[in-house]
């Protein structure tokens, strides 16, 4: 009988172990599933944050989601089509064309790849190989239509085909009226025709339609310096501070209109902050120079003007307030030979400056273009100057020159890692 007793006992045991197993093995896998449901969850919903965050023209934030879902499915196609059209949008252009490597991988259709290249290529001025498929695009349901506007409109623009670019971008006002991004481009357009009045106007209505947009902020704020309206430039730029307190030229523009409106305090306080945010900003060190010679303190404001001739030894505005600086000091001798620099370099810009008005009657001239851009960078201002000379470098990609002073310049502000693309 004992031995029936501990037979039962034993059997029981077993089951109960067997149970156990089993339930464990269940909860297991139960586990495996929801993990794999829960990493697809959390990828459905990144997807379809970036969507919303991307069809609310919120570019910055779509793509930072973007990133999260593709980092939590690295292969997923339409996790890496968004990715690809937003990185296109932001001008990442050179990730966007990592990410269409990444395609194929992924399973995405040849024909549906090719899309994503002419597009970007479109974006980055490669026209020759993007144009022609332009009817196909926009007519293409697999594509947006904004992307693909967005595309060419900055293709044409940056290539200076400027009649194409403003066509194209008011027929996307037409379809898509709440769209901020075409007034803004066509604010673009009218700033590069020195157009100031309507391109505060295009400006103004992007702002209306949502654009807060650093890019769009920043110019609309320099057109209405052109106009003369200081106040209404720092509004712009006060703006743009408050939406970015860690952009350096918001705080510089900022600083720059409170001068001219003689807010000398906040001046000093914007070209500050400025400085702490971008300690290689050569516009600010040399604003900062200027309030400290109207200060009257002439030695301190010398020593610093020096350093920045001693960075950019042909720049205009620079050796004019180190004459003056030493003439403050009582160095007549030196100031008369720093004088004499800044009225040889005074007259380079002018030169430049009729170069820029006839580069408006030709701008596809790249050989004009290039001239202006270096005469720019020596003597007037680096920030303009790379614009036209990376402008330069998409229609002739092997321009030494062009090279060259990019190199020039970013090595000056101690960003070693980038002149190595330029040499």
């Amino acid at each position: 009988m004992n031995e029936t007793k501990s037979s039962k006992t034993s059997t029981s045991l077993t089951k109960t172990s067997r149970l156990k197993f089993t339930g464990m093995i269940f909860l297991a896998t139960a586990v495996a599933i929801g993990l794999w449901q829960r990493n697809s969850i959390v990828t459905y919903c990144l997807q379809w944050k970036a969507t919303n965050q991307a069809s609310h023209i919120r570019i910055a934030d779509a793509l930072q989601t973007a990133f999260r879902a593709n980092q939590h499915s690295p292969h997923n196609q339409k996790t890496l089509l968004l990715l690809c059209r937003l990185q296109r949008q932001s001008g990442l252009v050179r990730e966007s064309r990592q990410t269409i490597e990444e395609l194929r991988d992924a399973g995405v259709p040849e024909s549906r790849i090719q899309d994503e290249r002419r597009l970007t290529a479109a974006r980055s001025g490669d026209l020759e190989s993007s144009e022609p498929f332009l009817p196909e695009l926009l007519t293409n349901d697999d594509v947006d239509p904004q992307d693909v506007c967005e595309a060419f409109v900055v293709g044409y623009r940056t290539r200076f085909r400027i009649d194409e670019s403003r066509a194209l971008a008011e027929i996307w006002k037409q379809d898509f009226p709440n769209d901020f991004r075409p007034y803004a481009h066509c604010a673009m357009i009218a700033q590069m025709a020195a157009d100031w009045s309507l391109a505060v106007d295009e400006f103004q209505k992007a702002v209306d339609r949502g654009d807060r947009r650093v890019e769009t902020l920043i110019p609309q704020g320099l057109c209405y310096i052109e106009l003369n309206e200081p106040q209404l430039a720092l509004a712009s730029f006060q703006l743009c501070t408050e939406l970015y307190p860690l952009n350096a030229q918001g705080w510089l523009k900022q600083a720059d209109a409170q001068f001219r409106l003689g807010n000398i305090g906040e001046a000093k306080k914007n070209y500050s902050t400025c400085l702490t945010l971008d300690p290689h900003c050569f516009e600010a060190s040399l604003s900062q120079a200027k309030l400290l010679l109207l200060d009257g303190h002439a030695i301190e404001a010398t020593t610093l003007l020096k350093s920045l001739v001693n960075l950019w030894p042909e720049d205009a505005a620079t050796l004019y307030q180190y004459s003056q600086g030493l003439t403050a000091l009582g160095k007549s001798t030196e100031a008369a030979e720093v004088a004499a620099r800044w009225k040889e370099a005074d007259q380079q810009v002018e030169l430049m400056e009729q170069l820029l008005n006839k580069l408006q009657t030709e701008p596809q001239n790249t050989e004009l273009r290039c001239q202006a851009g270096i005469m720019m960078m020596k003597h007037y201002s680096r920030s303009m100057a790379t614009q036209y000379l990376e402008a330069v470098l998409l229609e002739d990609p092997g321009n030494s020159a062009a090279h060259e002073w990019l190199a020039e310049y970013y090595e000056k502000r101690g960003q070693a890692n980038i002149p190595e693309r330029h040499q």
